[in-house]
């Protein structure tokens, strides 16, 4: 998925529709006070048993920019 794919998926949407946001295990929503998508770098990790997974680069510009779109504030 694409930032292209999300702005369209947007467009289908009322746009005076109001933003709000929950932590899925909370089962509370509260309005969105705060765009709800970031930029974070991530890298690939080898674990041990040879998993490999994406993790947070903790260093801008290291690894690859990828847009987290936000359940919580």
């Amino acid at each position: 998925m694409t930032i292209r794919d999300v702005i369209e998926h947007l467009q289908t949407m009322p746009p005076d529709m109001e933003v709000w946001v929950t932590w899925d295990e909370s089962g509370e929503y509260w309005p969105a006070t705060e765009p709800q998508g970031r930029v974070d770098w991530v890298h690939q990790e080898t674990r041990t048993g040879g998993r490999t997974r994406w993790e947070a680069s903790y260093e801008d510009g290291k690894g690859k920019a990828v847009c987290v779109l936000l359940s919580n504030g």
